[in-house]
């Protein structure tokens, strides 16, 4: 038998839980608003699930910083929300001590080979109007936008539609894109950049009330794993779409610099380490910056 199928429960949402995780994260937002430079576009959109009411807020992933991110942009005194729960790798939860304190912060882990335990404390969560917040993709892929670009939609992972499903569809699903967490903090790092850019854009709430069925869903269903997928692709394409209004001018400047269109941008060259930098770097610019790039090359 694998070992991650005698890992224990989630516990639950303890007194004592609840309250060392309203200490830290009064904490967090403060942090994610001062020690970079943090804009959230589509605010109203992003809050207007207050606290007691159950939903999912779900982007990219590009570092770990990821889930605080979006705690800074819902969580008070920036937002509505009061807790926001979120998933982690278990096996780097288990083995890095830094990675477990997160769930201080909120995290519980979620084991790739039985994540049917993680999924249903999720579920649990949301029942009791907690906010949650994942990442559709399970692992980072990339540390840019240009890699977002070529993986966003590819082979999401079933989690997020095994959990509207678990919710009998009754969940509203917020997605969202955020800019500038990989070249923060990139994968290996310990302390992200100081003051470096980071955005956050909110989408229009899905919305999958389509899938309630009278007694709700169960696991061993015959449709549940295939609907599960079919939700979790609605949900990255929704992702994407935030991606490409949000990236526009970005996506325009490589095209403008390397003289050919994004879709045409060859795995070499993606993988080549002066195009990386110069991608992380460009990461950091704002948007007026951006435009100024794109201007001077234009010219």
């Amino acid at each position: 038998m694998s070992k991650t199928t005698t890992k224990k429960k989630p516990k639950h949402w303890s007194f004592f839980k609840r309250a060392r995780y309203l200490i830290i994260f009064k904490l967090v937002p403060w942090f994610i608003h001062n020690y970079f430079r943090f804009v959230i576009y589509d605010k109203k959109v992003g809050n207007q699930y207050h606290e007691g009411e159950p939903v999912v807020f779900c982007s990219n992933h590009q570092s770990n910083l990821d889930a605080l991110i979006v705690g800074g942009a819902i969580a008070e005194p920036y937002g509505t929300r009061r807790f926001l729960s979120f998933m982690g790798n278990g096996y780097v939860m288990k083995e890095n001590w830094f990675y477990r304190q997160l769930t201080w912060a909120g995290a519980f882990p979620v084991y790739r080979e039985n994540p049917s335990p993680g999924l249903k404390f999720a579920a649990k969560t949301l029942k009791e109007g907690k906010g949650l917040y994942m990442s559709p993709q399970g692992r980072r892929i990339g540390s840019t936008p240009v890699d977002d670009y070529f993986n966003l939609t590819k082979d999401p992972r079933s989690g997020i539609g095994r959990v509207v499903l678990l919710m009998n569809g009754k969940l509203p699903v917020v997605p969202l894109f955020i800019h500038g967490a990989g070249a923060a903090l990139a994968r290996g790092g310990f302390f992200p950049r100081y003051k470096s850019y980071i955005s956050v854009s909110f989408g229009d709430p899905l919305s999958f009330a389509e899938y309630e069925r009278e007694g709700g869903w169960f696991e061993d269903d015959p449709d549940f794993f295939p609907t599960a997928k079919k939700i979790a692709l609605r949900v990255m394409n929704a992702i994407s779409e935030q991606m490409f209004r949000q990236e526009k001018i970005f996506f325009a400047i490589v095209e403008r610099k390397y003289k050919r269109p994004i879709n045409q941008i060859s795995e070499d060259l993606r993988k080549d380490r002066s195009f990386r930098r110069y991608l992380r770097n460009l990461c950091n610019f704002s948007p007026n910056e951006l435009q100024q790039t794109l201007d001077q090359l234009s010219s």
